[in-house]
């Protein structure tokens, strides 16, 4: 690095200056200067200096002479390209003209200064060689033994030269040096020097004698002091020291095409037996003292003293991919490294107390996810690197949840009665926890399950985890049954065994049906007593007609909504005495049939609307709308059928609406009606009942137009029913479906065609 740095002047231009001037006095930009008359073949040598009076370094970029007679002109001792602020140099141009008259050229130099490119004129005149005065015409010189004296000028020296005796040349010249000549021309010389037109060259050094011969012959012997060439060395001349890392091996500095010897000043280096520079471990700046050595015909030039420094050394981190781990694994260590071997530390980002980390290696605490970095701010002789971050994640041990399945729950409105204790556990021993939904539908105490109403819940158990155990995956239990609590507390039955009256208790329903049982079948049959609000606490009904005295009866109560439930059975009193068998009537479509077991041999009497319509024998329904003209919808109306079986007569009768759809059942089945399913229909006698409901029992049964059973199919403890059912080769006609349940009964028409 340079020692003589660009000034910094306050006030000042700051830019480089280029100034040009020959013997003190300025030549400006496109400016002239004149050589005067000058010989044929004879040279004209003037020297210019150009300066930098700027404030920044001064670059010189190129050096050309144009024009007609550029030829005629050359340039010496063009030297530097740079000059630094306050610097100057010296060149010369020579003109040598090769024939007569006005010779002009322009110089011009490239540079960095805000006169770009700089230039100037050369003017000159050529003239002839005047004869010499012992010259034969068309002959050669002869030679001129009469005293002869001529005066010259010997680098710029006025001098006469005689041909009798020797001219000592004053001061010291330099080897291979050039010393101009005006006022003689010359042919050959004698002696330890060269020459060319214009100028002589000594070439050894010491005191020399040397004769000079001019084109007549005539001899001039001079004397002269030949010395060493002085060689000057600028900051400048020298390219900038690079800047190195205290690593760099042992280097030869570039001091561009210059043979310079250095030696070091300062700085933790030395110089190698070959002149390489070896670094020590340090950091800092380095100084060198340089100069061009003394050679045969050189003197050893000025010093320069040159700087550069010695910088840190970059360094890099390698921070391995971390793996997730299980939690409970072993320690294990991070693995960074740093390309300088300095020791890394490491700072956790994220999950700070999952981890804790200690010379380098990992101790899990918890589960979950961790960032970390990897640094190494750098030393006295490092850089600090670019940290690297990792992130994996601590996986906790898997777990699993066991529920032993809820049952259906009853409620009461008692908590302590109502309650049920819930059987769930994690694999991991960790406490689970307890959800309902919707959440109104039941309360968690601890492990125990209090229904809050009737309905239908979710139960959801679940266990989040913590610092050993992931979460684990929630079960759920899905559709659990909270039913009302219905209790029959008393039955009795009248005297005349009329009318039954039955105290209840209904809780978590708003209506309840009354059941009669009769157990002296199998399956038992179920009879329909009548509906009331569940708030009403008592029924009061009349006993159906058809009760026979031997067979064993119970009641019971039965909520459908919101879940279905029903109570327990409470045994009736014995009965006094028996009643004939009572029917019941079923709207199918536009059709009334009896409903009264399996009829045989039998005759009815229908009455619509109190007025007698038509008797049948052996036929189970009628069509009503005939009554009517065919004219009959949407219209309430009431039938009666007496049906005589033998000696027994009975009575029975039913308030319907006849409308327009296939299927209208009484209204206590008519929940079921909407979920039942016959299709196609009509049919070729190939078709399929669906019935999406779960039932302990229910019966298909097919009738013909006749009442006659064709087919029966039975269920027991079934979730739906989807079942295809074939006729055969039965006729075609009316058939008639009849689902009995213990939900309730329902008859469909069914078409074969």
């Amino acid at each position: 690095r340079a020692s003589d740095h660009d000034p910094v002047l306050i006030g000042l231009n700051f830019a480089p200056n280029l100034v040009l001037s020959e013997n003190a006095t300025n030549i400006p930009h496109q400016g002239n200067t004149n050589f005067g008359n000058v010989t044929v073949n004879s040279s004209g040598t003037k020297t210019f200096t150009i300066s930098n009076n700027g404030s920044l370094n001064l670059n010189l970029t190129s050096f050309q002479i144009n024009g007609a007679n550029a030829a005629d002109f050359s340039t010496v001792s063009w030297a530097n390209s740079f000059l630094s602020a306050g610097q100057n140099q010296t060149f010369q141009i020579r003109f040598i003209p090769t024939s007569t008259g006005s010779k002009t050229a322009s110089i011009t130099i490239g540079n960095n200064s805000q006169t770009n490119p700089y230039t100037f004129t050369l003017t000159g005149t050529a003239i002839n060689i005047p004869p010499p005065p012992n010259t034969t015409t068309g002959g050669s010189p002869s030679p001129n033994t009469t005293p002869f004296s001529l005066n010259v000028t010997l680098n710029g020296q006025p001098i006469t030269l005689s041909n009798t005796q020797v001219s000592t040349l004053s001061g010291e010249f330099e080897i291979d040096k050039l010393i101009s000549l005006n006022g003689l021309i010359l042919s050959k010389i004698q002696g330890n020097a060269g020459y060319i037109i214009g100028a002589i060259i000594p070439n050894a050094l010491g005191d020399q004698e040397i004769t000079l011969f001019d084109q007549n012959g005539n001899a001039f012997r001079i004397k002269l002091k030949v010395v060493k060439q002085k060689t000057s060395l600028f900051a400048s001349q020298i390219p900038v020291l690079q800047d190195v890392t205290w690593n760099t091996p042992a280097f030869t500095p570039n001091f561009g095409n210059q043979n310079l010897t250095f030696e070091i000043l300062s700085g933790n280096a030395s110089k190698t037996a070959n002149g390489q520079i070896q670094l020590g471990k340090f950091v800092g700046e380095i100084k060198l003292r340089v100069w061009l050595p003394e050679t045969d015909k050189t003197l050893k030039s000025n010093e320069v003293e040159l700087a550069f420094k010695v910088l840190k050394v970059a360094q890099t981190i390698s921070f391995p991919t971390i793996q997730n781990r299980m939690f409970g694994d072993q320690d294990f260590a991070l693995n960074a490294t740093a390309s300088s071997s300095l020791s890394i530390t490491y700072e956790v980002l994220e999950g700070k107390d999952l981890v804790e980390i200690t010379s380098g290696n990992l101790r899990m605490l918890k589960a979950g996810v961790v960032r970390i970095r990897a640094i190494q701010n750098g030393d006295e002789f490092y850089h600090a690197a670019s940290p690297l971050e990792q992130t994996f994640t601590i996986l906790g041990k898997s777990q699993t949840i066991t529920l032993t399945q809820v049952p259906s729950l009853t409620f009461s409105n008692n908590s302590d009665t109502d309650a049920f204790p819930i059987n769930a556990s994690a694999s991991s021993g960790l406490v689970v926890k307890f959800a309902v939904s919707p959440a109104d539908m039941a309360e968690i105490q601890g492990n125990r399950i209090i229904p809050k109403k009737a309905g239908y819940f979710t139960l959801i158990v679940s266990q989040e985890g913590n610092a050993q155990f992931e979460a684990a995956q929630s079960v759920y239990q899905y559709q659990i049954a909270v039913r009302p609590s219905l209790q029959v507390n008393t039955v009795n039955l009248s005297a005349d065994g009329e009318t039954l009256s039955v105290d209840y208790q209904a809780i978590g329903t708003q209506s309840v049906t009354l059941f009669l049982v009769n157990r002296s079948f199998t399956p038992s049959t179920l009879i329909e007593l009548g509906r009331q609000d569940a708030q009403m606490g008592k029924f009061v009904v009349q006993m159906p007609h058809f009760i026979q005295k031997s067979d064993k009866y119970e009641v019971k109560i039965a909520s459908h909504s919101p879940v279905p439930a029903e109570s327990a059975l409470r045994t009736l009193p014995p009965m006094l005495y028996p009643k004939p068998v009572q029917p019941f009537l079923r709207q199918i479509g536009r059709e009334i049939c009896v409903e009264m077991g399996a009829l045989t041999d039998y005759k009815i009497d229908w009455y619509v609307n109190g007025r007698f319509f038509r008797s049948t024998e052996n036929q189970i329904c009628i069509e009503i709308s005939a009554f009517f003209g065919g004219r009959l919808e949407n219209e309430k109306v009431e039938v009666y059928a007496i049906v005589q079986q033998g000696t027994r007569r009975s009575i029975a009768s039913v308030t319907i609406t006849v409308e327009k759809q296939n299927i209208v059942t009484s209204s206590q089945d008519s929940d079921l009606a909407k979920q039942i399913f016959v299709y196609p229909n009509p049919s070729n006698g190939e078709f399929r009942v669906q019935l999406d409901q779960q039932f302990e029992y229910a019966t298909i049964k097919i009738y013909d137009s006749q009442g006659r059973n064709i087919l029966e199919k039975k269920y027991s403890n079934v979730l739906k029913i989807n079942e295809l059912i074939g006729l055969g080769k039965k006729p075609t006609g009316v058939y008639y479906l009849r689902l009995e349940t213990e939900k309730g009964t329902f008859i469909k028409k069914i078409a074969v065609e």
